[in-house]
Formats: C-alpha cells, sequence, structure tokens
C-alpha cells in the first residue's frame, strides 16, 4: 500500500497481516483527496476505524497539520506508530486505542476537528449511530467535512441533524460520501 500524493507520495506503508482490515483502494484515496484539496492545508484530521492509516497518512501527506488515529486493535494501532516513524510523521500524529464506534473517542480524541475520514468495517452496522454521534458532538469545527466511505448496499439520509450531505462518488460497489457541518440551516 503507498501514498498516492504529497509530500510523501511514493512511500510505502505497513499493512496489518492477518487481521479484517481492508484499506481504502489506491484510486478511491485519490478522488477523496482530489475533492478535499485545499481543505487539507493546516486541517486537523482524524481517521475513525483507523486499520492499516492510509487515510490518515494521505491527510498527512497532503498538507494537513495533524491527524489522529482511533484504532481498536492494539496490535494494529502499533503499526501506525511504527509507520508515522518510518514516514517522520510522528510529531503530527496522535493515536487512540478505542473502539470508535463506542463514541468515547469523542472526549479524548484531541478535536476539534477540520476533517472526519470514516470508513468502517462495512458490515459493521455503525454508520448511523456515528453520524448521529458526530452530528450531535462538539468535535466538529464549523464546516468541518466528514467523509464516510461504505458499500453500496449501506443507504444514509441526506442529513444527520447539522450534517448534510453535498457529494457521493461511486467506485463500483464503494461509495464515499461527503457531508459537511452546518452550524446555520
Amino acid at each position: 500500500m503507498r501514498i498516492t500524493g504529497g509530500e510523501l507520495c511514493g512511500r510505502t506503508l505497513k499493512a496489518p497481516k492477518g487481521f479484517c482490515t481492508r484499506p481504502t483502494q489506491d484510486r478511491v484515496r485519490e478522488s477523496i483527496f482530489a475533492v478535499l484539496g485545499e481543505r487539507l492545508r493546516g486541517a486537523r484530521v482524524v481517521d475513525l476505524f483507523a486499520g492499516s492509516g492510509s487515510l490518515g497518512f494521505e491527510a498527512i501527506s497532503r498538507g494537513s497539520a495533524e491527524c489522529s488515529f482511533i484504532e481498536h486493535s492494539r496490535p494494529v494501532a502499533s503499526l501506525i506508530e511504527q509507520n508515522a516513524k518510518m514516514l517522520g510523521v510522528s510529531g503530527r500524529v496522535r493515536i487512540i486505542v478505542e473502539d470508535a464506534s463506542s463514541g468515547r473517542m469523542l472526549w479524548s480524541s484531541g478535536g476539534p476537528y477540520d476533517i472526519v475520514l470514516m470508513d468502517p468495517p462495512y458490515a459493521s452496522g455503525v454508520y448511523d449511530s456515528m453520524m448521529r454521534i458526530l452530528s450531535g458532538s462538539d468535535i466538529l469545527e464549523p464546516m468541518a467535512v466528514v467523509v464516510v466511505e461504505r458499500d453500496k448496499t449501506v443507504v444514509l439520509p441526506e442529513e444527520y441533524g447539522f450534517l448534510k450531505r453535498r457529494r457521493t462518488n461511486k467506485y463500483g460497489a464503494t461509495y464515499v460520501d461527503f457531508y459537511q457541518y452546518l452550524t446555520e440551516g
């Protein structure tokens, strides 16, 4: 798995072996970050359900100030830490070993955030509850973007409180939704 753009472009990440992770495909990552564009410059990012950390490291490579990685598996979180050291970005990384779907990470993750990257296991069924947790919390900056990767069989509403869907990109069976946090109508 490699980083597809920015200052770390082409660098390879160690991926978990023997774990049920599904890293985001290169072409999907490239598209996500093309949409985010300049919004990444200096942004505070959180990578929920981090797995390999590919989304968070891509954000750092493309100019985010920092990224918090939320990962429930200690061995996988350790691999994220190894990748951060190998890439020379440890000072811009915070790793929290916690189940993102519990919502407890909201109080320990270091927000508020400009960008939330959410790519849970497709069959986990946590999409709706996570979106409700995010929309009702104070970890989002005004105008923050929440990026949700999902299987096409998972259907999400246009709105969750102040989170409004702005676009959906489709890549075969993978859909990516971009929600924006609007604190007013």
